[in-house]
């Protein structure tokens, strides 16, 4: 297990988006729901040395409003500047240190926490994620900064 686990592109769902997307079905996914609810759905590909991890639950441009539009992204972009323990550059170093690195985005249907690696460090990659996710520090500071960049690249569009 430990051996397919390495190999494996793992995708973890908090919920399961989109049923009938045909996700589960795809040739060579495996599925199952923890006892907490965790969807997992796991895809061996032993020709790539590489192991990537996708937390998903179901938020976005779908469920936002005029008021709230873009909140997805401003979140998932300001979790990615540091957790309770680590800052951004401390983030991205220790990503860069397993040969992978640490991305969010927000889709219509799906705020998604990613991350990619060697697959020897598939373990660490697993726990920085879960950090960002279950950690984020959103100080102040960081919001602001976050906030800035942002209406930044919005009147350069």
């Amino acid at each position: 297990m430990r051996h397919a686990a390495v190999l494996a592109t793992l995708v973890l769902a908090a919920v399961t988006l989109a049923p009938g997307a045909g996700q589960a079905d795809a040739p060579g996914l495996a599925r199952r729901v923890l006892a907490n609810g965790l969807t997992v759905l796991v895809r061996e590909d032993a020709a790539a040395p590489v192991v990537a991890v996708s937390l998903q639950v179901r938020a976005g441009s779908r469920y936002e409003t005029a008021d709230t539009a873009g909140i997805t992204n401003f979140l998932l972009r300001a979790m990615l500047r540091g957790t309770a323990t680590r800052s951004a550059v401390e983030l991205a170093e220790a990503a860069e240190a397993l040969g992978g690195t640490l991305d969010a985005a927000g889709e219509v249907e799906a705020a998604e926490l990613r991350g990619a690696a060697l697959a020897r460090h598939w373990e660490a990659l697993h726990g920085h994620v879960a950090e960002v996710a279950r950690g984020p520090a959103l100080r102040p500071d960081d919001i602001e900064k976050e906030r800035r960049l942002q209406l930044g690249q919005l009147r350069t569009r």
